[in-house]
């Protein structure tokens, strides 16, 4: 194995697809309001949003102005904690949920696709190396905040 040629093979292939519909569909479930709106609805009861913030790893202001988006589209409720006014805490509404699981099907639907493109036997074995490479770029991820 000359790894040079590989490096530059798993290059080229991770460009071409990072620029894929499903890949850009994927990131939407990956940041932005699909992602808060995701993290909302998985909770299954009110959160807060430093708990968005923590989770998802992004400043508070970026949750605030993610939160405020999708406050004017009546996707996310905010109450003001009643015993504690400095605390905020967030649900996703109806129209929300009903936003949301419309994303998520149109990306199921997506996947399906991508999936039926490759042979059962493939599909199994891509989803396994790619299992495989992310638990590395985590273990990768964690080593390098050590240092």
């Amino acid at each position: 194995m000359d790894k040079k040629i590989l490096r530059d093979r798993l290059q080229v292939c991770f460009c071409r697809a990072e620029k894929s519909a499903l890949s850009v569909a994927v990131r939407k479930f990956a940041e932005g309001e699909l992602a808060v709106l995701q993290y909302i609805a998985e909770a299954g009861e009110a959160v807060n949003p430093s708990q968005i913030s923590d989770y998802m790893a992004l400043s508070r202001s970026r949750v605030a102005s993610i939160l405020s988006s999708l406050r004017q589209k009546n996707y996310v409720d905010m109450e003001i904690d009643s015993a504690d006014r400095r605390k905020m805490s967030v649900s996703i509404t109806a129209e929300g949920k009903k936003f949301f699981k419309a994303r998520r099907n149109e990306l199921s639907k997506q996947i399906d696709r991508f999936i039926d493109a490759l042979s059962a036997e493939n599909a199994e074995l891509f989803v396994g190396c790619l299992e495989q490479a992310v638990r590395a770029f985590e273990e990768l991820q964690t080593e390098e905040k050590k240092s």
